[in-house]
């Protein structure tokens, strides 16, 4: 009880003083994990690009987006969505970023995207063989389609449906949950035509290599990150990520 005792009376400033260095000395030791910014990426399945198998996101995009956000001492969330989901996410920023278009209807006045081309999407009309190739947007017109599951496809969509209302056409649009659903349906006489992203069709393709086929491009739109402006610290994550991809890819 004595050693106790002198131990807290003698000792207890000198202990103090030194437990306070040690805690210091160890707060600025720990990782950048505890300290750097986090940027959250929103993201629907767009392979080979982006999307979420195996219990992990995977595809080009998301190694861009880990490398960039290092370069930029960024720590990287990434969330999946359906497509309807991603763009409420965004539009309220729940999320940082996208890795799409512009010119999404449902998110005007509710993002904006960095000034320089990541690449391009082609979007492409699908069809069977024996079908008339349309050869641009107007043709779709007064057409039924088979479409993707909350996709616009960069407003084309949406323009086929204006027009259609202007001449008071009545069109069925058969929508998809998944790409691989969408060629399912094409398959099956649902519709003579299919509109999708090039690239994640592709991918459905590979693995149904019977499937014969045809398509056309009807627009190539550029893609970028689109930023939300629905929180306010985005705005310096946007300058810092931009920073960085512009050293290591421009």
């Amino acid at each position: 009880m004595k050693f106790l005792y002198f131990f807290h009376k003698k000792n207890r400033t000198q202990f103090s003083l030194r437990s306070l260095i040690l805690v210091v000395f160890i707060f600025l030791s720990l990782p950048s994990l505890y300290s750097a910014d986090i940027l959250k990426v929103g993201m629907h399945q767009y392979p080979p690009y982006y999307y979420y198998k195996d219990g992990k996101f995977q595809g080009s995009i998301v190694e861009t987006i880990l490398r960039v956000a290092k370069q930029a001492k960024l720590e990287v969330e990434f969330y999946m969505y359906p497509t309807a989901r991603l763009y409420f996410s965004l539009g309220n920023g729940y999320v940082d970023m996208w890795p799409g278009i512009r010119g999404v209807e449902s998110l005007k006045g509710k993002v904006y995207g960095s000034d320089y081309l990541v690449r391009y999407i082609e979007i492409q009309v699908y069809y069977l063989e024996g079908t008339t190739p349309p050869t641009s947007l107007d043709e779709l017109v007064g057409v039924p389609l088979i479409v993707i599951e909350g996709y616009t496809y960069g407003g084309a969509i949406d323009s086929i449906k204006v027009k259609n209302s202007q001449l008071t056409l009545d069109v069925p649009y058969y929508s998809a949950p998944t790409h691989l659903n969408a060629l399912k349906m094409l398959l099956a006489g649902r519709a003579k035509y299919l509109i999708n992203f090039r690239e994640p069709m592709e991918d459905v393709l590979s693995s149904e290599k019977k499937v014969r086929i045809q398509s056309f491009t009807i627009a190539k739109l550029p893609a970028t990150w689109i930023w939300t402006l629905a929180n306010p610290k985005t705005k310096e994550l946007q300058r810092r990520f931009d920073e960085a991809y512009r050293k290591l890819y421009m």
